[in-house]
């Protein structure tokens, strides 16, 4: 008799019903960089960094920074890298001569705040960026959902480029991608929705949106909630104003709609469930944000 193989975490977490608001990965500076050889299960310790590591880990040393590698097929030539300030949405490209040396020197993240020039010939990035998790070797979801969303999204025409990365956070919730530079994340997206996505920019659906990864767990629950609720995916109609903890567990975000303002009472709880947070896992209890919105009265603080 045939042994049936395990049930793909991504499978185990849609039949509970983990949500996917508040799951996505936050730091402010993505630095992503081409690497068309092999990725290992650790983005840094991949064979094809070895003569620049030490000069990218000092990089990664800058507080709310993350590494992802990307590759897509192109002609081979001169490694490409985006960086992305995921609090601005500004985002710079470079294509590396010399790697080492290149990372030898200061990572260019103040001067990609401002709006000015950018050093070593680097270029600031309007057109979308879709960055598709395809890190097989971290988890099977994403080796084959993640595939077959990248495969669906760059077989589709439309602005921007499309790139496979290494792990975004959350395989159990693939195919997941990232798209800067508005810098939101998406879950459980399925190939057939690759038009729209190439369409909309990578904001398509708001009950697909994971967080903006410029924002910690609690904001992205309110962001994406209250989207959800509104139907709003323009990345700039929602600002975010302020944030209240009222104790380790319960935040008060306060979110901006054009002139209204909303209160959402993020609170961590478990719910009813289990999955494995990964494919090979033991299932392991579902703790998630619940959101509770409320919009501010008129002259109320």
């Amino acid at each position: 008799m045939t042994e049936a193989l395990p049930v793909l975490c991504a499978e185990s977490a849609e039949q509970a019903g983990e949500p996917l608001a508040g799951t996505a990965a936050h730091a402010r500076w993505w630095i992503l960089l081409e690497e068309r050889g092999a990725w290992a299960r650790e983005a840094l310790a991949s064979e094809g960094l070895d003569p620049f590591r030490p000069s990218l880990a000092r990089w990664l040393e800058v507080p709310s920074s993350r590494l992802q590698l990307v590759r897509h097929p192109r002609d081979a030539g001169r490694r490409r890298l985006f960086v992305a300030d995921a609090w601005t949405g500004r985002v710079g490209a470079w294509t590396l001569d010399d790697p080492a040396a290149f990372f030898a020197g200061d990572p260019p993240f103040d001067a990609l705040a401002g709006e000015g020039d950018l050093p070593s010939g680097g270029e600031r990035v309007e057109a979308p960026l879709f960055f598709v998790c395809t890190h097989g070797r971290r988890d099977r979801c994403c080796a084959l959902r993640g595939m077959a969303l990248y495969r669906a999204l760059a077989a589709t025409e439309g602005p921007g480029e499309v790139w496979q990365t290494t792990h975004l956070g959350g395989h159990r919730f693939a195919a997941t991608l990232v798209t800067f530079p508005h810098g939101y994340c998406l879950g459980r997206v399925a190939p057939e929705e690759a038009p729209l996505v190439r369409a909309a920019g990578g904001l398509h659906d708001a009950s697909r949106i994971r967080g903006r990864v410029g924002y910690d767990e609690a904001n992205q629950a309110a962001d994406a909630v209250l989207r959800a609720q509104l139907g709003l995916l323009a990345p700039d109609a929602v600002r975010l104003v302020d944030r209240v903890a009222q104790s380790d567990d319960v935040d008060h975000v306060t979110l901006a709609v054009g002139a209204r303002r909303y209160v959402a009472e993020v609170t961590r709880r478990s719910i009813t469930g289990q999955r494995p947070k990964s494919c090979g896992d033991a299932p392991s209890a579902i703790v998630a944000c619940a959101v509770a919105i409320r919009a501010e009265r008129e002259g109320e603080a």
